[in-house]
């Protein structure tokens, strides 16, 4: 559960709501199995921009997220200790298997790695990988890095409520 060489873990307790998206969001969207209707209405609704929320609380190595979407309402308390949890998808509310650690990630070229909380898993419905998700500090603003497959990145910028 390496972070670097501080150590330092952040801290993203607070309500936050998607302030800008970045990346192929579609195209990522269609390889991890949305359907047309699903990706035109992300797309209409500027991929949760404004919209999108997430309420955060950490204590230790527990982390909980409260995530509302259009699609709904889901509530993830997950322990970040590199074991499996089950639980479900905070987008869809499909089963998954997940496991959770801190790493260190470069989010830009030719910058310094910055402590992420990273989350790989299944969806146990159909026993498809799921998109890696990374989880970091952005200066004041949180943000949620997702990576299909096939290397397709997404970028979810939240600022705090």
């Amino acid at each position: 559960m390496a972070v670097g060489a501080d150590g330092i873990r952040p801290d993203f307790t607070g309500s936050w709501v998607v302030s800008l998206t970045v990346g192929p969001f579609d195209a990522f969207m269609r390889e991890v199995g949305f359907s047309y209707l699903d990706r035109c209405a992300a797309s209409v609704l500027s991929y949760g921009v404004g919209r999108m929320t997430n309420e955060v609380t950490q204590s230790g190595d527990e982390i909980g997220v409260v995530s509302w979407s259009p699609k709904g309402t889901f509530t993830v308390m997950l322990r970040i200790d590199g074991s499996e949890q089950e639980t479900v998808d905070p987008l869809e509310g499909r089963p998954i298997r997940v496991v959770l650690a801190w790493e260190a990630l470069v989010v830009d070229a030719g910058a310094a790695p910055v402590p992420a909380l990273v989350t790989r898993g299944r969806r146990l419905d159909v026993d498809e990988h799921l998109p890696e998700s990374s989880r970091f500090l952005h200066g004041e603003e949180m943000c949620l890095q997702q990576t299909s497959p096939s290397g397709l990145v997404v970028r979810r910028y939240f600022k705090r409520q």
